[in-house]
């Protein structure tokens, strides 16, 4: 059995800096990830990204990065012990 941190008063503000780093390492990497995506000449470049050519690949990149992070919540939900 794991051991309750129910009464830890430095949990909060530890998970508070973990997922603003986190959320700081995305930011930074979401630029550079977006150019190169919208910049990339490939066959996915779908006209029916709102109108728009060439948002593609990064709307078909965005839709498999949160079908796959749903995958590993699916995952953690249901697994048993």
């Amino acid at each position: 059995m794991a051991p309750s941190s129910d009464n830890d008063p430095n949990l909060p503000p530890i998970l508070y800096a973990l997922f603003s780093f986190a959320r700081g390492l995305g930011n930074i990497a979401s630029g550079p990830l977006s150019t190169r995506l919208l910049a990339s000449h490939s066959k996915l470049d779908a006209t029916g990204g709102y109108g728009l050519p060439g948002y593609g690949v990064l709307i078909i990149f965005t839709g498999a990065t949160l079908a796959a992070s749903g995958m590993g919540a699916a995952y953690k939900g249901f697994k048993r012990e």
